[in-house]
């Protein structure tokens, strides 16, 4: 959190409720400021957020600014800000509503942006995926946050590493009879929301605005981070309204490079009608996971030069070419790659399964009502007699080679034989031809002689009726 901002009320070691001291403004936001603040009974740093003096007026204002307390401290998440305590200190200019939360070390979203540019794939899944498991919590629990954009996502620090935070819940719409304290309504015709991020149905001011005006909000914040640009834009409220509720949105593989899918992805995400986009928000993040991880996955092996062997192993440095190898893809890259194959042949195969279950439900129906049983009996008799004829082949197939002898091994014995039958047949036709040649003399019958390969010749002999 940066910048700093005073406000009409507050200042720099002012008391709040007897144990919030506050040191220096961090941001304005759109219902308040936020303070660097510390407990003084614990001496911990702590962030509080106070709303602007004019909005303090109304009374509306001053529910919703609770409710936003209360939203984010029910929904239990490491991807949400974290609520110690809120309340209202009459104290300060006759009452002053202020929210007490974590504070956070780091940038948000849309200063990324600004100062690096879009963001590569593997970042923005690590990002998608930490926001979409903040949203599916509070859609859980009945809560719509209604206002997801790059700046309400924050990228806190620990240490050496980066966590993802959803902030700013002031305008949240909650649906869980737990959970609503005070009633807070919408009017009909209310405009809430940053515009850009904004779905049909909310841009028309729609008071049936359901979790899935999420969905589209992150979409078009998936989109900017990839390209850079928001892929509505109108020079008036008015005329980004009209784009939004009327206009398919700019494809993104036009405002920069995206990878492969994405844009089907995106399309499917921001359908004008609620019922068009995605069942829930881990839908969505499942969907998007394998596209971000193959893309990242091809620009790991993309690193590798195609041909640094014959550049450097050509001229002779052997020891050249072992040390300029580009290291190999991770492990994790490895199994995002796998992830994806295996998504895609499941998809496929449930594919196949739907459309042949469609086509004989389809078959099914054109039948009478009395010939159905009997079709399905059919069916599985015909599956079933082509199991056993399968089977019975496979086993007459085998019996040629007696049991426990390897085929190997009966051809060996069969070629060793060969050589010791071919003199016998030899000796035996000699004979076999003398006997026919004397009966032939006789004045019998032709013999019909049938030569087997290892026995004799018998002639059949007819005897001349008298």
């Amino acid at each position: 959190m940066q910048g700093s901002t005073k406000t009409s009320w507050g200042s720099e070691g002012t008391i709040i409720a007897d144990r919030y001291r506050l040191d220096e403004p961090l941001v304005r936001g759109a219902m308040g400021t936020i303070w660097r603040a510390e407990h003084l009974r614990l001496r911990a740093p702590i962030a509080v957020k106070l709303l602007d003096p004019i909005l303090a007026r109304d009374q509306e204002m001053r529910s919703r600014f609770l409710q936003e307390a209360r939203s984010a401290a029910a929904v239990r998440s490491s991807h949400i800000v974290q609520i110690f305590d809120s309340g209202i200190d009459s104290g300060i200019g006759g009452g002053v509503p202020y929210i007490v939360m974590e504070l956070l070390e780091g940038e948000s979203l849309d200063v990324r942006l600004v100062e690096r540019g879009p963001l590569t794939p593997g970042e923005l899944r690590k990002v998608f995926g930490e926001v979409a498991r903040a949203l599916a919590k509070a859609h859980s629990m009945g809560v719509v946050h209604r206002d997801v954009k790059p700046s309400n996502i924050f990228l806190s620090r620990e240490g050496p590493y980066e966590i993802t935070k959803l902030v700013d819940f002031g305008i949240a719409k909650v649906k869980s009879e737990l959970l609503t304290f005070t009633h807070v309504g919408t009017k009909m015709g209310t405009l809430l929301g940053t515009p850009q991020y904004m779905s049909p149905e909310q841009a028309r001011g729609s008071c049936t605005v359901d979790y899935r005006t999420d969905l589209w909000a992150m979409a078009i914040v998936a989109c900017e981070c990839l390209t850079g640009r928001c892929p509505f834009s109108g020079k008036t409220v008015g005329d980004l309204t009209i784009q939004i509720c009327t206009e398919r949105p700019t494809a993104p593989s036009q405002l920069g490079d995206v990878p492969p899918g994405f844009d089907a992805w995106f399309f499917k995400a921001t359908g004008k009608t609620p019922g068009q986009r995605f069942k829930s928000m881990a839908a969505m993040d499942g969907a998007l996971t394998p596209i971000l991880a193959a893309a990242e996955a091809r620009a790991a092996l993309s690193s590798v030069p195609r041909n640094w062997v014959r550049r450097t192993c050509m001229k002779g440095s052997w020891m050249k070419a072992a040390w300029s190898l580009p290291p190999l893809p991770s492990v994790s890259q490895i199994r995002s790659v796998s992830a994806t194959v295996l998504t895609r042949l499941e998809s496929r195969w449930l594919r196949l399964k739907a459309w042949a279950r469609s086509r004989l439900d389809l078959w099914l129906c054109l039948l009478p009502e009395e010939r159905r049983r009997f079709t399905l009996v059919a069916l599985v008799s015909i599956c079933g007699l082509t199991l056993l004829l399968a089977s019975s082949v496979q086993r007459s197939s085998r019996r040629h080679v007696p049991a426990g002898i390897a085929p190997a091994a009966a051809a060996a014995e069969i070629e060793t034989a060969a050589p010791a039958l071919r003199p016998a047949r030899a000796a035996e036709l000699p004979a076999a031809a003398g006997t026919v040649q004397r009966n032939a003399a006789a004045g019998a019958v032709q013999p019909s002689v049938t030569a087997q390969p290892s026995v004799t010749a018998q002639p059949s002999v007819t005897a001349p009726q008298p």
